[in-house]
Order: structure tokens, then sequence, then C-alpha cells
């Protein structure tokens, strides 16, 4: 019960935070196994605004995240920033990601990336996530794990940012 009622409210707050203006910062990670080709497909939702603001205050810059006139290098700022504020490890091997693209939604941002090669079964997941902790003190960070017909989610906030998972 304690399970349900937990999700329940983070599910109403970040649903709360989509829809009006917002003083809560979040974002939804998807990370989809597919062992069929060994990789993991991941989907990455945040606000537009929060993001352009964690990027250029660490890049020192004034650049606008939908711009179509620099899109390869705010992609490539974008995918530099989540590459140093993210680290997974797979049964105890870092992975890097793949930049797959971005796509816009409202004042929402999607970005999509790759993990590939995946060496074994997936029996443990760890991920470091900082995401966002630099520009938001509130900053949470929902991570959502699909393998075969399992589900695991996790959350990494200012006090927690390290958190793994078994399969």
């Amino acid at each position: 019960m304690k399970h349900k009622i937990k999700h329940s409210l983070i599910y109403f707050l970040l649903l709360y935070n989509f829809i009006f203006p917002h003083s809560f910062h979040s974002s939804i990670f998807s990370f989809q196994y597919d062992s069929s080709s060994k990789a993991i497909e991941v989907s990455m939702k945040v606000f537009a605004n929060d993001l352009e603001k964690a990027i250029n205050q660490i890049n020192e810059s004034n650049f606008f995240i939908d711009s179509k006139k620099d899109e390869n290098k705010i992609d490539s700022l974008i995918f530099d920033y989540i590459g140093k504020t993210i680290h997974l490890r797979i049964n105890g091997k870092e992975y890097n990601a793949n930049w797959v693209g971005k796509e816009f939604e409202g004042d929402i941002v999607w970005c999509y990336f790759e993990i590939t090669d995946i060496e074994g079964n997936i029996m443990n997941i760890s991920i470091e996530n900082k995401f966002l902790f630099s520009s938001f003190e509130d900053q949470l960070n929902v991570l959502h794990f699909f393998m075969d017909s399992e589900k695991k989610t996790i959350m990494t906030h200012k006090e927690k940012t390290f958190d793994s998972i078994s399969f």
C-alpha cells in the first residue's frame, strides 16, 4: 500500500509540474532493454528552459535550446552535459550512450540515446545521476528501468545521487 501511495504522489507531482508553471524541478528517464539488439534505448523528458539554463550556466553561454541555427552545436552541448552528469554501470562495467536526437513537445524536450553492445545478461545496473543538480536545489530525477516484463524505478536528488537495481 505504501508503495502505491508513494508512486501515486510522485506521478501527481510530476504531472502537476508538467501542466502548471513549475517551482518544482523534475525529469523522467526511461531505460528500455532490447534483448535482441543487446541495447538499451533511453528517453529523457525535461523542461526545455531548465536544461537550457543549466547548460548556459556551465558554458557561460546564452543559446536557445530550440534554435535551428546551431542545432548540431546545441545537440553536442546537451549530450556533453548529460555525459558529465550521468554515469551508468551495467554488471560493474561503465557504458557510454550514443546520441540519437531530440524533439520538442511544447515546453518539454525529449532527448533520446542508445547504449549498445551490452555484454551478457543484465544482472545489476548502478547509476550516478547529478542531472540539473547544479542549477536546481529541488531537482528530482525519476528513472524507470524496463527489462523483459519487469519494471524498476529509482529516484535521485541532491542528497541521493547514486542508486542501483538488480534483476
